[in-house]
Parts: C-alpha cells; sequence; structure tokens
C-alpha cells in the first residue's frame, strides 16, 4: 500500500476523494494509505517511489552487484 500511496502522490497530489464506505475495505485501506503521505510535494513522493521500488528489488535479489552512490547503496543486473 505504500507504494500504491506513494504513486498516487506522485501522479496526483493530496487526496481529494471521500473516504471509502465502511464495506468497502480495499478503497478504505488505500484511502488511508493515499491520505498518510498528504503533504508529500510530488517530486518528494516520486523520489521516495523509486526508493521503495529499489529496496523491494534489493529485498529480493540478494545476489545482484552493488553500486554505491553518496550514501545509498544498490544492487543491479548485469
Amino acid at each position: 500500500l505504500q507504494l500504491y500511496a506513494l504513486y498516487k502522490q506522485a501522479t496526483e497530489g493530496d487526496v481529494t476523494t471521500e473516504k471509502p464506505g465502511f464495506s468497502d475495505l480495499v478503497g478504505r485501506a488505500k484511502w488511508d494509505a493515499w491520505n498518510k503521505v498528504q503533504g508529500l510535494s510530488r517530486e518528494e513522493a516520486m523520489q521516495q517511489y523509486i526508493t521503495e521500488n529499489a529496496m523491494g528489488y534489493l529485498a529480493i535479489n540478494q545476489n545482484a552487484p552493488v553500486v554505491v552512490a553518496g550514501d545509498k547503496a544498490v544492487r543491479y543486473d548485469v
């Protein structure tokens, strides 16, 4: 849900729709996640989205080579 929220924030900005009803559990979870990143700029949301995706990739691909750039270490496939 964090990636969903960051994607929505990066592409649409702050949530403007009404919170879904109680019976729409998936819709409410998505809305709540997006609402938690309210106020984050589109650029910051995009950067966090990229970082979260990279961290997920690194967690899955433990044997990928690592490149260190500044304070970040990123694995990549060759």
